[in-house]
């Protein structure tokens, strides 16, 4: 019964992601204390357990609108130059829902008067319950799930049946999303005026942090594999590169995905390094659309504050670390923290950010330098297992584990390189992706008794 659940888990997951992003709306009113509209004021939108931001900025009458914002409960905060920052929390958004004349009062007054405030009621009041519920969710069910496909007796076709729900969970958000994009629908405008697709997501770039993690498993079948499977997962590719690069996630688009590509050409060797490079530039051939993009254009014309704000963000993660050096603020408490103590003026545009964007920053900020040193002990055993299986298949010619055990350490590359810049590990799927990655490793060793 546990052997044929198993399978399902990737499914599920997009499921649950599917089953919260039925967006609703929010709309409201800043005023000032004399009951007077206030135009131009930021508006940001924070959903507390995903950690999905929003921001826009009042009109000429002073009025908000969020649109198509998934459901959730929300944090949200309206900070204008001169006037103390307001804040409302604790405001719930169903599926479908349309929230209006949501109202904010604001008073002349330092700007940083609520961020200390809050900060400190939030270590106060939530931190037990925010840090309890990310190490229930991302560290302990994804260890829960490791173990499981560790203990059960799985055979060579239970291990494929696995790989192979992986690769249809992935097929199934590169769909919807084109769907979703083809009709203009759960569309995300970015600020330089992209559309961007998002698929069962609130953010466009977890659909590239996702995708990501399967394309490289497809990719290494395709290429290296033999039988019905490959044209399958070949198949599977199309779709899954399309929803890539209409995300445009500039860090699955310029640096996990060409990085894996890469991955799998040296692992493989011989006249698959020249394949690779082969993909990689069919894959810029099939980019030179999004050239047009805004958003792709201000990665050569150096505009933008995304770099600017990247490196303030680093600072102060780092200063965050070496203040809390051992065991980090605890899970999900970054936001809280940074927010609080740690965000530079420079950046106060960006005050909302969760994480760090760099997965070592990420793992040793949440969890101290003791978890990082659990992250990379991980990283250790998994390579170590993964290059040795590589061997072992190829002496014993087990083309297809080969293949499989190269796209798997493909796609762990991708996740390292990609998250450099992002979030490629604490959020729920990725962290179940990250372990059935490491579980599969093993699974396919040769030397296991249980491949």
């Amino acid at each position: 019964m546990v052997r044929r659940f198993l399978p399902l888990i990737p499914i599920l997951l997009c499921g649950a992601a599917w089953s919260q992003t039925t967006s609703g709306s929010i709309t409201g009113t800043v005023l000032d204390a004399q009951n007077a509209v206030i135009p131009g004021v930021s508006v940001t939108a924070l959903e507390i357990q995903q950690k999905f931001t929003f921001t826009t900025k009042t009109d000429e009458v002073g009025r908000f609108v969020f649109t198509q914002v998934p459901p959730g409960t929300y944090s949200i905060k309206a900070e204008s130059p001169g006037f103390k920052t307001s804040e409302r929390t604790g405001i719930v958004l169903n599926a479908n829902d349309k929230l209006a004349n949501l109202d904010f009062k604001m008073e002349i007054g330092q700007t940083t008067e609520s961020v200390e405030v809050s900060a400190i009621a939030v270590l106060l009041a939530d931190y037990r319950t925010f840090a309890l519920r990310e190490f229930r969710v991302i560290l302990l069910e994804p260890i829960l799930y490791y173990a499981l496909i560790r203990a059960t007796r799985l055979d060579r076709q239970a291990v494929w049946r696995i790989v192979d729900f992986l690769m249809l969970a992935g097929v199934l958000v590169a769909v919807i999303g084109l769907v979703q994009y083809a009709f203009n629908l759960n569309i995300i405008t970015a600020e330089e005026g992209a559309r961007r697709l998002r698929s069962v997501y609130g953010s466009p770039n977890n659909v590239g942090l996702f995708l990501g993690r399967v394309f490289p498993i497809g990719l290494a079948l395709l290429l290296l594999g033999r039988g019905r499977r490959r044209v399958l997962y070949g198949l599977a590719l199309i779709p899954i590169a399309a929803a890539i690069l209409l995300s445009q996630s500039r860090g699955a688009i310029f640096i996990g995905v060409p990085l894996s590509i890469l991955a799998i050409g040296i692992l493989a060797g011989g006249r698959w390094l020249w394949a690779s490079l082969g993909v990689i530039v069919v894959g810029a051939i099939a980019a030179v659309p999004l050239l047009n993009s805004p958003r792709i254009q201000a990665i050569f014309s150096g505009g933008g504050d995304t770099a600017f704000f990247r490196v303030a963000l680093w600072k102060s993660a780092i200063q965050m670390i070496r203040d809390h050096p051992l065991f980090g603020v605890g899970p999900d408490n970054f936001l809280y923290a940074y927010r609080g103590r740690y965000l530079l003026p420079e950046a106060w545009q960006e005050s909302s950010l969760s994480h760090p964007h760099n997965v070592v920053l990420d793992f040793a900020a949440r969890l101290g330098l003791i978890g990082l040193g659990v992250f990379i002990w991980m990283q250790i055993a998994f390579w170590s297992v993964a290059i040795h299986a590589m061997r072992r298949a190829r002496r014993a010619l087990d083309i297809a584990h080969w293949a499989l055990l190269i796209g798997l350490m493909a796609s762990m590359i991708d996740f390292l390189t990609h998250g450099l810049v992002d979030a490629s590990y604490f959020v729920v799927d990725l962290a179940f992706v990250f372990m059935l990655t490491l579980a599969l490793v093993q699974k396919v060793n040769p030397v296991s008794d249980n491949a």
